[in-house]
């Protein structure tokens, strides 16, 4: 039996995830949004202010404080559209959102 293609939905939400398929969130305590910006190198990182992010990435954090990608937005999304994207993730996995420093404390 073939498998079923992703949905819209699962593209939209765990693009970076394998499969496209949502992660176990028992192993996560937090969800955490950051704008990002590629360097002179094409590598991608968190930036340090919003007006250099170039798009946003959604991560879930292990209790051990490591991150894991989630999903991200696609390029030029505006901070709205990131913050509607992680408070969705933030309540389909009923883990707390926090933003990251270059960010608004009012977002979250």
């Amino acid at each position: 039996m073939a498998q079923s293609s992703p949905t819209q939905l699962q593209r939209r939400l765990f693009n970076c995830q394998p499969s496209l398929k949502e992660p176990d969130w028992s192993a996560y305590h937090g969800i955490v949004m950051c704008a990002v910006c590629e360097d002179k190198y094409g590598v991608c990182q968190p930036c340090q202010t919003l007006e250099n992010a170039e798009f946003f990435t959604v991560y879930a954090v292990h209790a051990s404080g490591e991150v894991e990608a989630v999903t991200d937005t696609d390029t030029g999304a505006s901070l709205a559209e990131a913050v509607d994207l992680a408070r969705e993730i933030a309540n389909l996995s009923r883990l707390p959102l926090q933003m990251c420093r270059a960010l608004p404390e009012a977002s979250a």
